[in-house]
């Protein structure tokens, strides 16, 4: 681990509008957060390029605030194409030493390529392989 233990950077991807997975994903990143004084939850959305979204991070603050309850938490929201290169990039501008993600957290067109191409692009292995970042993932 990179990280100082007193006061760890924690960005957490999540999709908006929030899902179950989102949600459980962001419950588990405010627990981390909770266990250090000074840590900094980051709440990173991207939105699509591919699917036109736009996505503010006003709208995306007043869906979380219910999950993180009086853990102070940045939102974050970008556009890009593929969604673990803007993680990625995220992280690498943000000094994160923690990312939660979802267990297999794939976005959905990724998933149907993934079953027509027999690959399997995996989110987690992709970040362990290019970050500095611990990576914490959920049930």
């Amino acid at each position: 681990m990179n990280w100082t233990p007193d006061a760890p950077v924690i960005l957490t991807p999540i999709r908006y509008p929030l899902t179950a997975q989102s949600t459980q994903t962001l419950d588990h990143a405010r627990g981390i957060a909770e266990e250090y004084e000074d840590a900094q939850l980051l709440v990173l959305h991207v939105d699509l390029v591919q699917a036109n979204q736009h996505s503010t991070a006003q709208d995306i603050h007043r869906a979380i605030t219910p999950i993180v309850g009086d853990q102070s938490a940045s939102v974050i929201v970008q556009r890009g194409f593929i969604i673990e290169d803007v993680i990625r990039e995220e992280a690498e501008q943000r000094g994160a030493d923690i990312i939660v993600l979802g267990q297999n957290q794939k976005p959905r067109w990724q998933q149907y390529l993934s079953r027509v191409l027999g690959n399997n692009p995996d989110i987690i292995s992709y970040l362990q392989d290019r970050t500095d970042a611990t990576i914490e993932t959920t049930g």
